[in-house]
Order: C-alpha cells, then sequence, then structure tokens
C-alpha cells in the first residue's frame, strides 16, 4: 500500500519538474537573449526536449494519481474488487484525456486522505 509521505514525496517532485519545465518554456520564448541565441532548428529542438520531459511528468502524475484514487477507495472502504476495478477504470480513462489535470488531481487526492487520517486521530483540547 503506497504511504501518504511517499505519495507526497513523489507529489513535491512531479510539481517542481512541471513548474522547472513551465519556466523554461517561458524563457526561451519571452527573454531577448534566448531568441537571440537559438535559431530556429534549436527552438525546435529545445521545444521537443521540454515537450518530452512533460509528457514523462505527466505519466508519472497519471500512475501516482491512480495509486492515489486505489488508496483513496481503500481508505473509504470500497473491497468489492469490481466496484474498484470499474471506478479506476472510469478515472484512468478520464485522466487520459486531462493530462493537464493530473497533477492537480494528485493534490486534491494526497489532501483528501491526508484529512481524512487527521479526522481519525483523537482530538485534542486546545491549550491557549
Amino acid at each position: 500500500m503506497l504511504r501518504l509521505e511517499e505519495a507526497e514525496a513523489r507529489y513535491e517532485a512531479l510539481r517542481e519538474r512541471d513548474r522547472t519545465i513551465a519556466s523554461l518554456q517561458s524563457k526561451q520564448r519571452m527573454i531577448p537573449v534566448f531568441e537571440r541565441l537559438f535559431d530556429e532548428p534549436v527552438r525546435h529542438s529545445v521545444d521537443a526536449r521540454l515537450r518530452e520531459a512533460l509528457r514523462a511528468v505527466r505519466e508519472d502524475a497519471r500512475r501516482l494519481a491512480l495509486e492515489l484514487a486505489r488508496a483513496t477507495l481503500v481508505e473509504l472502504d470500497v473491497d468489492d474488487l469490481s466496484r474498484i476495478s470499474t471506478a479506476l477504470e472510469r478515472f484512468d480513462a478520464w485522466l487520459e484525456t486531462t493530462p493537464s489535470e493530473r497533477l492537480d488531481c494528485c493534490q486534491d487526492l494526497l489532501t483528501f486522505l491526508r484529512e481524512m487520517k487527521e479526522i481519525e486521530r483523537p482530538m485534542r483540547a486546545r491549550t491557549d
């Protein structure tokens, strides 16, 4: 079973990589030094590398989202394998059509799992 801390670390790494790629994409298009330095073949090569890196991040986010979805169903005590399978297939189909939403989906599922753990802990009285 996926540990929440491990999932959070994987999510943070993917989010940071996604931000780095976005930063590189905007720099090569917006900053004058790169406009002057890169000719069309170099710009095309950089674009291709960044697209591939972004595809890899989104594919990893898809895998993580599916693991988190499975963990969420387990957390909710869904024990019918047929229901779990159907739900995960439907969810995976949606992820397939929305690659740009995958990281946000991971964040939402992580938040849900974290908050579910929080409500299961014994309440503590405030000491202020």
